[in-house]
């Protein structure tokens, strides 16, 4: 609904800036007829009651204004615009110059600027060039004026420059403001046609590609129509666009992309690409723009750079013509700056939330440990079982920040692979071999086919055993008892391919379309009757693509389901026949294990690190075994079929003749305290890895003497963590000593001089890092090696690679189990021998 004014104010004019003029006029004459109402009504009333002869006069002018307003609008308002506008300035003139008397005061400066009105409306109303027109009208009134009232000296110089001055001001804002307005509405007209256009321009493209062939010259004409249609379209779009020829050379940018790359676009044209981006083509962004421009290119390559403090991303595609090869890439270029600090800012509170949340879980995890290993006395089994709930539930924990951890630093890329040439096929096996007991347990079958002669890969074999254990579990997790998981490894072409299957629940089409997303889980009950985050799987797929792979999944649901991941091979299959015989295997280990399979796997490790293995299913058959072969290692399973590995243990320690023999325990059973008690060299629960098991058996040739009793410095601000510390190591037969702070430890290393140092890195006073620095810097102390326990997050390039350029031995995160930090405990203080024994 429109107000009264603006019907008021309403013209018909088909020219918009016409139309714009007279609506302005119609302001003018609305304000004049307003002013001049008022000054009529008020000069008629004091000429009534005083008979001022200035009054009277005042309203005869005010009331020839008043009429003189209406007639110009009623021809205003009937399209006689241009003779409106002339009236209108003539009206304002004469009214100016004869209600000024005597004709003396024309001169004064009050009065010369009431003639400014006219000029600048002039130019307003009219055309930019009627101020100069109106001026001169203006001048020429005043020397009349003057001339006739014998002013001789009058207008001067000074006045007549000072109106013409103004007259080029208002023709210089008045063309500025039409000029832009015209600009404005040209834009404005190209945009409403866009969509018109680019309708048309599909029906259009695709015949002109028909006829190429036919009539080159009717091509060449509509390509150079083309170029104009998508330089204008080009210009109207908000992101940056930059097109690059065969040669990476920019040729078309729109205006977006200046203030997005800090330069005027003529700088950009005629620039490579990697001239732009501000990396060489040997770099790793290199390596991405040289696959856009490709000749094979398909898909779009996005990668990003900075440029000043703005992080640019850019998304390169291949242009193409129909039946040819490339011609050219289009770049689109985006300020992602905002995202980045918010990516950052999300990273960084993971990071101090994860710190703040590891402190007191590594004091759960701990003491639960403790308890259930019967530090305190032995638990029952409703203990036990209260304990278990604990222990599981804060692995669970752990796990999460863990799998939160690992997102953050993928996102951020302050994640880095300890790439090596693997073979994927072990690693396969050894996770299979690893979680066959849960798998057997549950009543399911597992068979693995690997394909024979299969090439290397370049991977960092824990993130890959990280990818095998996600796919694994949930394979066995959701597939009912009974039910079959398949796991193969075979060559495609130049990749390997690991698809792991199974007969499980399935998972429906819906819920395929976002598996791969961080904190998805199906909606379904079965899915729900398992414990998980929903980080697993978008994990398995970040660490298969930094690997250069891709992962899929094929599932019917309650049918099962298939996870296939593909990674480049490197190496073909006879590389690995070259290498070089091993030396002759020379230290006996006897494995006590009934299972076949895990057998044979324990078999692969040793046997693979030189070791003569030899094999006993039955517990009443080791003694006299071990009697007539005499192995230097024993590997122990409790769960036997006759008889309890602890009893098996009990035997070869109370019989001089094997009691000096290194025992290991590897079973599903975590009795940790009864092993050791028993005189267990190590105790380590299955499911175990390779390097732990050859790492405890290697301790045990090297093991410490009996009589010694290292003394382990515990630094650490938190007073539950050292109590838990000191409590657990203690136990495990070592002397505890503790500082609060960085001072403190400095204090107590002259003190007890330790054999070892547990150091957090936050603590007041003094920091880990300065603890670590002062050490080395001492002759007498740099020798002690230095564990680092903290649950700061730090990534592997920087910080950890800092810690251990500064002399820290190992870095550890908290929460930690009891068993691995005392058996990296061991392994360190072992390490540490020949060192010592040396410096002496």
């Amino acid at each position: 609904m429109k107000l009264p004014i603006n019907h008021l104010l309403e013209v018909r004019s088909d020219d918009p800036e016409t139309g714009r003029r007279a609506r302005l006029l119609n302001v003018c004459l609305l304000a004049v007829g307003v002013a001049a109402a008022v000054l009529l009504v008020v000069n008629l009333a004091d000429y009534t009651f005083s008979g001022d002869e200035l009054a009277r006069r005042l309203a005869a002018y005010a009331a020839l204004s008043l009429l003189g307003s209406a007639g110009i609008y009623w021809l205003n308002r009937h399209g006689r615009h241009r003779p409106a506008g002339y009236l209108f300035l003539a009206l304002i003139i004469l009214i100016i110059t004869f209600a000024t008397r005597p004709a003396i005061y024309l001169f004064e400066g009050s009065t010369i600027l009431a003639y400014v009105l006219p000029i600048i409306m002039a130019s307003v109303i009219l055309e930019p060039w009627t101020s100069f027109a109106v001026t001169t009208v203006i001048a020429v009134l005043l020397l009349v004026a003057a001339k006739t009232a014998g002013l001789a000296d009058e207008p001067s110089p000074e006045t007549i420059a000072t109106l013409y001055m103004l007259a080029v001001v208002a023709w210089l804002s008045a063309r500025s403001l039409s000029q832009a307005l015209r600009r404005t509405h040209d834009r404005a007209t190209d945009l409403r046609q866009m969509n018109e256009e680019l309708d048309r321009r599909v029906a259009e493209r695709t015949q002109d590609l028909q006829q190429i062939n036919r009539q080159l010259e009717d091509a060449l004409q509509r390509e150079r129509a083309e170029s104009s249609k998508n330089q204008a379209i080009l210009e109207s779009i908000a992101d940056g666009v930059i097109v690059f020829d065969h040669e990476r050379r920019a040729i078309i940018a729109n205006p977006a992309v200046a203030g997005i790359m800090g330069q005027p676009v003529d700088q950009l044209l005629g620039r490579t690409i990697h001239e732009l981006v501000g990396v060489t083509e040997e770099s790793e962004t290199g390596a991405q723009i040289a696959t856009a421009f490709a000749p094979d290119a398909s898909a779009p390559v996005r990668l990003t750079f900075p440029v000043g403090a703005q992080i640019i991303a850019a998304s390169l595609a291949p242009v193409f013509l129909s039946g040819e090869s490339i011609r050219g890439v289009a770049a689109v270029f985006h300020d992602v700056t905002k995202e980045v600090e918010a990516d950052r800012a999300k990273s960084e509170f993971v990071s101090t939330v994860s710190h703040e949340l590891r402190t007191p879980l590594t004091s759960i995890k701990g003491y639960a440990d403790l308890l259930y290993m019967g530090a305190v006395g032995a638990p029952n089994d409703e203990q036990r079982r209260f304990l278990q709930i604990i222990k599981s539930n804060a692995d669970r924990l752990t796990a999460l920040l863990s799998d939160l951890l690992d997102i953050s630093r993928i996102e951020t890329g302050r994640i880095r692979l300890d790439l090596r040439d693997i073979a994927l096929a072990d690693v396969v096996s050894d996770v299979v071999a690893s979680l066959m007991p849960e798998i057997r347990n549950k009543g399911l079958q597992i068979s693995l086919d690997i394909a024979p002669d299969l090439p290397l890969v370049r991977g960092d074999r824990s993130r890959l055993v990280q990818v095998m254990n996600n796919l694994l579990s949930n394979a066995y997790r959701y597939t009912p008892a009974g039910g079959q998981i398949r796991v193969s490894v075979s060559q495609t072409n130049d990749t390997l391919r690991v698809d792991v299957s199974d007969t499980g629940i399935g998972i429906s089409l819906k819920d395929q379309a976002k598996l791969f997303q961080r904190f998805h889980r199906a909606d379904d009950p079965r899915v729900r009757e398992v414990s998980g985050t929903g980080l697993g799987l978008a994990i398995t797929k970040m660490f298969v693509e930094l690997h250069g792979g891709r992962i899929w999944v094929e599932s019917q649901l309650n049918k099962g389901s298939t996870f296939t991941f593909v990674l480049p091979a490197i190496r073909p299959p006879e590389a690995a026949a070259k290498a070089p015989a091993r030396p002759a295997k020379r230290r006996r280990v006897l494995v006590v294990e009934d299972d076949d399979n895990i057998a044979d796997l324990i078999r692969h490790h040793l046997e693979g690190d030189d070791y003569q293995v030899m094999v006993e299913a039955r517990g009443q058959n080791v003694l006299p075994r071990v009697l007539a072969d005499h192995p230097d290692v024993i590997t122990l399973d409790i769960l036997l079929p006759d008889m309890d590995g602890f009893d098996v243990l009990r035997q070869l320690k109370d019989d001089p003749a094997t009691a000096g023999i290194p025992v290991i325990v590897l079973s599903v059973l975590q009795d940790h305290a009864s092993g050791l008690r028993l005189g267990a060299a190590d105790y380590l629960t299955k499911p175990i890895r390779g390097e732990d098991l050859l790492r405890s058996v290697r301790r045990a040739f090297g093991e410490l003497q009996p009589h010694e009793r290292p003394t382990i410095l515990v630094v650490d601000d938190e007073p539950d963590v050292r109590q838990w510390l000191r409590d657990a190591l203690t136990m495990h037969g070592f002397h505890v000593a503790e500082a609060v702070d960085g001072i403190d430890a400095l204090t107590q290393v002259r003190r007890t001089a330790p054999r070892l140092i547990l150091l957090d890195l936050k603590m007041p006073r003094l920091d880990g890092y300065g603890v670590i620095k002062r050490l080395k810097a001492d002759p007498a102390t740099s020798h002690i090696p230095i564990v680092v326990l903290t649950a700061v997050a730090i990534s592997r390039e920087s910080e950890k690679v800092r810690l251990l350029d500064m002399g820290a031995t190992r870095f550890l995160t908290k929460p930690i189990s009891v068993e691995s930090l005392v058996a990296e405990i061991r392994e360190q203080l072992a390490a540490a021998i020949p060192e010592e024994a040396e410096g002496a």
